[in-house]
């Protein structure tokens, strides 16, 4: 074996963003929405989220402004959520009432396509 090619092996470590909620917050891990932690409130519905859609929510996000989102800057209720009984909530009406709000101020700019 040849030390001079020796690389090292590379072991990429999983990538975790918090989301916040007026019933707890949540860790999950990007880009799958698998819960690694939470801190919610014992009767809160975050208890029952299996994990968190972001792939659709990324979707959704790009083609309406052009650009991946930053997961940092949304609430849960963005995102639709598979739940631990095997159903799926969609994403709430809020998440339509959010942007709207920041498109009318010009704080996001939706895709000419898709106004």
């Amino acid at each position: 074996m040849n030390v001079t090619n020796y690389k090292p092996l590379t072991i990429k470590t999983m990538e975790t963003t918090t989301l916040f909620s007026s019933h707890g917050e949540v860790t999950i891990q990007t880009p799958h929405g698998n819960i690694v932690e939470h801190n919610a409130d014992s009767d809160s519905y975050i208890n029952d989220v299996e994990r968190f859609d972001i792939a659709e929510y990324n979707d959704w996000f790009f083609r309406r402004y052009g650009f991946q989102p930053d997961l940092a800057e949304l609430d849960i209720l963005e995102l639709g959520m598979f739940m631990k009984d095997g159903s799926y909530e969609k994403p709430n009406e809020f998440r339509y009432t959010i942007r709207e709000e920041l498109e009318k101020d010009g704080r996001l700019i939706a895709h000419p396509l898709n106004k």
